[in-house]
């Protein structure tokens, strides 16, 4: 048999989840899938998916690397939310939004690679991450309020020449 959906919160702190393989001809990860598996390290979306809800693996704190080959047109709210040891995060080609707190306190999140697709970047999407370095895919137009906000680290931004609106707040407390 081959799991095509995983439902809401179905393995809601699963403290002790260490390791979890996604299997291609799965499709869906729903809402709270992994939330809290403090134990998870890192986890393999296979290209068969098309659906993430938001806050899949949300406070998953010792999620290190992430390698999302999903066609999935967005990264939902609060996917990756507090998980403070993310370090390494393969987006898929074709995405076109980072969500709203998608990466918020992922602390030890040093770098990011921005496919040339995304077009949006959401509300405090990287709020408090560790980022050292930005380069703003050229189809990006608008970065929401807070995006990047207590980025202290954040010492090299490079904006688009497509780029329309910055809002409120996005790189309030950049420090560097």
């Amino acid at each position: 048999y081959t799991v095509t959906s995983i439902g809401v919160h179905s393995f809601m702190k699963c403290t002790n989840l260490k390791k979890f393989i996604l299997h291609d001809g799965l499709k869906k990860i729903k809402e709270g899938a992994f939330v809290g598996c403090v134990s998870m390290e890192n986890i393999k979306i296979p290209e068969s998916v098309v659906y993430t809800g938001f806050g899949i693996f949300m406070e998953c704190s010792s999620l290190r690397t992430v390698v999302i080959n999903a066609n999935i047109p967005m990264i939902e709210m609060n996917t990756f939310r507090n998980c403070g040891s993310l370090e390494y995060v393969t987006l898929p080609s074709g995405l076109q939004q980072i969500g709203s707190c998608s990466f918020s306190n992922c602390s030890s999140l040093r770098t990011i690679d921005l496919p040339d697709t995304v077009t949006e970047i959401g509300t405090q999407a990287f709020l408090g991450s560790d980022l050292r370095f930005l380069r703003l895919p050229e189809a990006v137009k608008e970065i929401k309020p807070g995006a990047f906000m207590n980025c202290s680290f954040l010492t090299q931004v490079h904006l688009n020449r497509g780029l329309e609106k910055i809002h409120i707040l996005a790189f309030l407390g950049c420090l560097s």
